[in-house]
């Protein structure tokens, strides 16, 4: 197996990574996108690491091209200007890469050492910064505001009595007249286990939306396979929440 060195540039020094098999990537991409000029690479929860199942692969495909498809409506029909993004929880980088050709400049951060050293490889944009640090403790410390902050499937890893204050910091970090765009899954029967310790359900999702002055839309990422276009759902129907805050 093949691996190449990589530095991450962190906040005061750089640190070594390392990324599994080049040419595993480039047949992921090729199975999403079919050849398409559009191919970034796109691992979800899943670190790049050598074949051993075809059909794992296949379904992995069809998992990223469904997803990237509902990101990309959500920026098509929230971000409103090019502008300063944030990308928290941003993993392997492939929902930055997306941000950044909408804007003009993207912090990616994430407390995972090892999916930022995929995402700096693998995404060669010029206007995004890697940040690796937790969220929390890099915004009290950092003044910076963002057009549009996005919190996209992150909120289910933090535990409910901590979400009204993870979710203040994230607003605080929105400029007048941006947006907060988060995401997360729908579940009215949540087992609330690790790693899905603050799992949603529709009693949670309304109080949160009430005391942020925040509003909530659905989708379903399943409306997008086989060649669907239109993630959008009613509540009954839909797999996430959107919550939109704008401060």
């Amino acid at each position: 197996m093949r691996r190449a060195g990589v530095a991450v540039k962190l906040r005061d020094e750089h640190i070594r990574s390392y990324i599994d098999d080049h040419r595993e990537i480039g047949l992921l991409n090729l199975l999403t996108w079919k050849g398409s000029d559009i191919a970034p690479a796109w691992y979800g929860a899943y670190e790049p690491a050598t074949r051993s199942d075809d059909r794992e692969l296949f379904a992995l495909a069809d998992f990223n091209r469904a997803h990237y498809l509902f990101y990309r409506a959500l920026i098509e029909q929230y971000v409103e200007k090019q502008g300063s993004v944030l990308d928290v929880g941003c993993g392997s980088g492939q929902r930055t890469a997306l941000l950044a050709r909408y804007s003009d400049t993207v912090i990616g951060i994430d407390s995972d050492l090892s999916k930022l050293g995929v995402a700096s490889v693998v995404n060669f944009t010029q206007n995004i910064l890697w940040i690796c640090d937790e969220f929390v403790y890099w915004s009290r410390n950092n003044e910076a505001e963002f057009d549009y902050v996005f919190a996209i499937e992150i909120i289910e890893h933090v535990y409910l009595d901590m979400q009204a204050n993870f979710l203040g910091e994230l607003i605080r970090k929105v400029k007048p007249g941006g947006a907060l765009l988060l995401t997360t899954p729908r579940d009215n029967n949540p087992k609330r286990e690790l790693p899905h310790i603050g799992l949603w359900d529709d009693e949670i999702a309304e109080k949160h939306m009430r005391d942020f002055d925040g509003e909530i839309k659905y989708f379903n990422v399943k409306q997008l396979d086989n060649g669907g276009q239109d993630p959008w759902s009613d509540k009954d129907s839909s797999s996430h929440y959107v919550m939109i805050i704008k401060p």
